[in-house]
């Protein structure tokens, strides 16, 4: 089935071009990452539906949004998504086309697909990583990533709410790293994209959901700066980055709800010394 649909599509929509290929993965990337943004904007534009506020993770922050905080977010946004990323993407299809080789009629095997992937994960961790503690390196963090954190308290589109050179070092290359390291097929490397935007999205989002990831991580980064630069808190726990992290409260609370109970409800903050 798969490989009869990809079949059509490479020869009758991408008439057999592997740079089609590979360039249809920046539009679909792009409506992915919108898509995937768009419950969140509405619950932080509107305040409803107000049955989702109780999973805020930092529940007095940014609700509803300031139009002119969200209008300047989206301004930023659209320039490294409509600018730069494509400038970008042109030098990774190159590269892609070049890795995975002429023939991309042929779907990889099961196996194999999971393996690029595992390959676009491991390199994507590390990668990451290192590119953001670069970035909290106080010179570089005053002339580039100080955008970033002007989001205590993230919203789903703040993933790409930086400075383009940080787009570029942090966001774009540890993504397109491992696909071009594995020569990924295309269509394994659209699936990285969806994976990655939507975990993006969900980490940066503001609100731990039940049945999906938690993102207590990477909230607590926002919060608090210098912890947790990882994605996992695998390069963390190797570096020692977590120390604080793994002492708090929201640790207890990285954790994916299986009811409906808020992570809040579940694991309420001490109470303070003078209550």
């Amino acid at each position: 089935f798969w490989q009869s649909g990809w079949s059509v599509v490479y020869k009758d929509y991408l008439g057999e071009s592997p740079l089609w290929a590979y360039s249809m993965a920046y539009p679909i990337s792009f409506i992915t990452f919108w898509l995937a943004n768009a419950l969140f904007l509405l619950v932080e534009f509107t305040g409803h539906p107000s049955v989702l506020l109780q999973y805020k993770v930092q529940p007095t922050k940014e609700v509803p949004l300031d139009p002119a905080r969200l209008k300047q977010c989206i301004k930023v946004i659209l320039f490294n998504l409509g600018v730069v990323a494509p400038l970008y993407h042109c030098f990774v299809v190159l590269l892609g086309v070049w890795r995975a080789g002429p023939d991309l009629s042929k779907l990889p095997s099961f196996h194999v697909a999971m393996l690029q992937l595992a390959c676009c994960a491991v390199v994507s961790e590390i990668g990451f990583y290192y590119a953001h503690r670069l970035f909290h390196i106080p010179y570089f963090y005053k002339r580039f990533h100080k955008i970033h954190h002007e989001w205590i308290a993230p919203i789903g589109i703040a993933s790409v709410y930086c400075h383009p050179l940080e787009h570029i070092i942090a966001n774009t290359t540890p993504v397109a790293a491992g696909a071009l390291l594995a020569g990924s097929h295309p269509v394994v490397f659209l699936v990285w994209l969806f994976i990655v935007n939507v975990s993006t999205t969900i980490s940066h989002s503001g609100f731990h959901l039940p049945f999906m990831p938690s993102n207590e991580m990477h909230d607590y980064h926002h919060a608090k700066f210098n912890q947790c630069f990882g994605i996992t808190g695998i390069m963390d726990h190797l570096h020692g980055t977590h120390a604080r992290y793994v002492a708090s409260k929201e640790y207890q609370r990285d954790i994916v709800l299986t009811s409906t109970t808020p992570a809040r409800v579940l694991l309420p903050d001490e109470p303070k010394k003078n209550d």
